[in-house]
This record gives structure tokens, sequence and C-alpha cells, in this order.
């Protein structure tokens, strides 16, 4: 039987080609320095693949206390309105707009370790490419003038990597927090917008 990564109380506690196993288990991709995508697991050592588990959309639903196909069932899903009246042609301002006023009531201006968030984002920085609709993990990476997170747009627009600085001066929204069951529906509503800033 194949391993699913939830047998044990952490990944930590699988050796590196249990977690092979696991990544092959959910086909987890992963970018090479050259930007392109691979399954070549070898690769990677054990905490470069925990990483990679960790952050697949896969192994998060395969989750034995989250019990995806409730997921848009989930009266307390507030992103579940957005995705399912949406007819394909709203823009990216007016889907960020939706979300923004679902997730009002649990909206702040610092992110936590591990809890997943959304905001608007402006970089100033000449020639830097950014994503003005951000979706983020927060890491444990926090100062009074930064924070990082890995943002899932970027995992889907390939060639870069997903794991981005952000400065809080740059924010220019308030930060807005939502469950594991509302991020893996947001996921499916393509709200991100890349803007390159003038040279």
């Amino acid at each position: 039987m194949a391993l699913t990564g939830y047998e044990r109380k952490s990944l930590e506690q699988y050796t590196a080609p249990e977690l092979r196993e696991i990544a092959k288990t959910y086909g987890v991709t992963f970018k090479t320095e050259a930007g392109n995508t691979s399954l070549n697991y070898s690769r990677l050592n054990k905490t470069q693949l925990i990483y990679e588990i960790t952050y697949d959309v896969d192994y998060i639903r395969a989750n034995p206390n989250l019990k995806y196909d409730d997921v848009l069932k989930n009266k307390q899903n507030r992103i579940v309105p957005i995705k399912r009246d949406l007819i394909g042609i709203e823009s990216p301002g007016e889907l960020m707009y939706r979300i923004m006023k679902a997730l009002d009531d649990t909206k702040g201006n610092i992110p936590v370790a591990g809890n997943y968030y959304t905001f608007i984002y402006r970089a100033i920085t000449p020639g830097l490419l950014f994503d003005l609709h951000p979706l983020i993990r927060g890491s444990d990476i926090l100062t009074d003038k930064f924070f990082i997170g890995y943002n899932y747009h970027w995992q889907l627009r390939g060639g870069q990597s997903p794991i981005r600085k952000y400065l809080l001066r740059e924010v220019q929204s308030d930060i807005y927090q939502m469950s594991t069951e509302e991020f893996i529906t947001l996921r499916g509503v393509n709200y991100q917008k890349f803007i390159q800033n003038r040279s």
C-alpha cells in the first residue's frame, strides 16, 4: 500500500526514500534551478522533499481530518458563493473585491506562520514582476518591515520561485486570513494579476 504521508505525526518522521514514495503518490512537481518542472525526486534532499510535499494541494486535500468532498458544501466556507457564481468573464479586480468583502471579518495587518492569506500588494521596485493579488501561506520569517510567504499564484505561473518577500509598506490593503477549506476553494478562482513595473 502506498504511503500517504499521514501515517505518522509529521513528515519529519519519514525517511528520504519514504518521502520520495509519498511525493510519487501525489505526483508532486517542483521547479528546477533552470525553471523546468520535474518529477525527479532523487534531486531533492529530505528537507526539500518535506517542503514540496507540505505545499502540494493534493497532499493537503488528502488530509484525513479534512473532508474535501464537503468543502464546497460547507456553509462556513465564505469563498463558496464566489466560486459558485462565477460566469468566467469577471476581472481580477472584481474578484478581489468580492474576496475581500467575503473575508472582511478575518482581516488584520500581520500574517502568522502556517495560515493562509490574500491581500493587495503593489511593489515599487523598477522592473519587478509582481502579483497584485497574492494568495499565500505565511512563513515563520517575519520582521517589522517584511514577511515571507509561499504564493500559490506563482506556482501556477511557473518559471519563478513561489517563495516571495513582501514589504509591509507595499501592502495596499488589510491582510485577509482564510481557513484551509477556503484556501482550497480559492485556488479554483483565477484572480491573480501579474504586473511588470517599468524600468
